[in-house]
């Protein structure tokens, strides 16, 4: 019996077919083609770390965890962008449309028709301040600025306000026929 490593191995010649185990610590093999029998004990389990980094991770471990949290962060700054974009459009259409809405109230309410003028009256000044039908002056939350049509009431499917934002942006309705 000689020590190999952190085992012993016993050679006993025997002549039967190849076979392997492990039973209660010790590993037994045979095979036909050396006709000897192994027995191998494990005396101790191999050397551990010790110190302050013995369960710690190593420096390779902890640049995979940095690079994944990285990435996981950059995904989601990415993601923050795009909803505050799909927001600041979403916000913008909606000050469009209910400036297009006090439009088309004003002009029922006063018997205007679409493509008149009605140039005594400021139509913003008629539409926009406090008591009106907009109570405050509209502003584009992407950091735009809204543009006003004048004083002549618009044809149906044409936007009386609109952003500077509607083609980089696309601060626009997608389907203003019915406005």
């Amino acid at each position: 019996m000689k020590q190999l490593g952190w085992f012993y191995s016993v050679y006993l010649p025997i002549k039967t077919y190849e076979k392997h185990w492990i039973l209660k610590g010790f590993s037994y093999s045979w095979g036909s083609d050396t006709n000897l029998f192994t027995l191998m004990k494990m005396t101790s389990p191999p050397p551990r770390r010790s110190g302050p980094l013995a369960s710690g991770m190593t420096l390779i471990e902890l640049t995979v965890v940095i690079l994944v949290l990285l990435a996981l962060i950059s995904t989601l700054f990415i993601g923050a962008r795009a909803w505050k974009r799909g927001s600041d459009r979403a916000g913008s259409i909606m000050n469009i449309r209910k400036v297009q809405q006090a439009v088309r109230s004003f002009a029922n309410l006063s018997a205007f028709n679409p493509g008149q003028n009605i140039a005594p009256i400021n139509l913003q000044n008629a539409l926009i301040g406090v008591g009106q039908f907009v109570e405050s002056t509209p502003e584009c939350p992407g950091s735009g600025s809204y543009t006003f049509g004048g004083n002549v009431i618009p044809a149906t499917g044409t936007l009386y306000m609109n952003c500077d934002l509607a083609v980089s942006d696309e601060h626009v309705p997608g389907e203003i026929s019915a406005w």
